[in-house]
């Protein structure tokens, strides 16, 4: 397959096509997506100067996926090397997978090391995500994964964000792992830690500058995070910087 790097911006209609074919969950778009994937997995030392490019697009197909529990998709993703970390719209594949409740999907990529803490300040967790969607089993998966239950973003912790909802079980579980909520934490628990803010130095000279902005047909609808009534919760947030993001 011999394509100009431009088809793999993410506006053009190689995404529509790739899209599709996921969405089919046939072994005929498996099929298709094959060579597609090899080639958008290798890499390149040619030029676009449209958004985007082989392995975005990729990283794109992998994402959706994972929120849509196709896991054939994914595990072939992975096998083209896909970026485990590339987040649309400030959500992770582990986000999603979590956000959804795709428990053999959140398994696969735990296993092929995908970061289940916070990478960012303000960046909710794919705990929170799990609690939001009141997803038990993910939500056990994640804290025997060993990620923390107290950490926070917008002031709030899963233990908040499962209660808000009323998701019973959830809040049953993140109890059992002596899980708080924000306004129980200490101080300077409540704090950004040093941990976090070197975690994040590291993060962003890992990623690639953000560019330019993706047009209403190339964004991936994705379920907003829940809000936290004022009464909850004392005012103020941190911003989220997301990456590929629909302005």
């Amino acid at each position: 397959m011999s394509l100009p790097e431009d088809a793999f911006a993410l506006t053009s209609p190689m995404w529509h096509l790739l899209r599709s074919a996921i969405a089919a969950r046939s072994p005929c778009s498996l099929a298709m997506l094959k060579p597609a994937f090899i080639v958008m997995g290798r890499a390149t030392g040619r030029s676009t100067s449209c958004r985007g490019g082989r392995s975005r697009l990729l990283g794109r197909c992998f994402t959706v996926s994972a929120q849509n529990g196709n896991a054939a998709v994914v595990t072939l993703a992975l096998q083209c090397r896909a970026d485990l970390e590339q987040r649309i719209n400030g959500q992770s594949a582990l986000d999603s997978a979590a956000q959804a409740g795709h428990l053999d999907i959140a398994e696969t990529l735990l296993r092929a090391r995908a970061v289940a803490t916070q990478t960012a300040r303000g960046r909710w967790t794919p705990l929170m995500r799990a609690a939001q969607g009141g997803h038990v089993k993910v939500c056990e998966l994640l804290l025997a994964a060993g990620v923390d239950p107290d950490e926070w973003a917008d002031r709030t912790t899963a233990l908040d964000v499962a209660v808000s909802l009323s998701h019973h079980e959830v809040v049953k579980t993140l109890q059992a792992r002596s899980a708080r909520r924000f306004l129980e934490l200490g101080p300077i628990q409540q704090r950004p830690s040093l941990t976090m803010n070197a975690r994040e130095a590291l993060w962003q000279n890992l990623r690639r500058p953000r560019r330019g902005v993706l047009c209403s047909s190339a964004s991936l609808p994705l379920q907003p995070r829940a809000r936290i009534a004022a009464t909850d919760l004392a005012a103020g947030s941190e911003g989220e910087e997301d990456e590929d993001a629909e302005m």
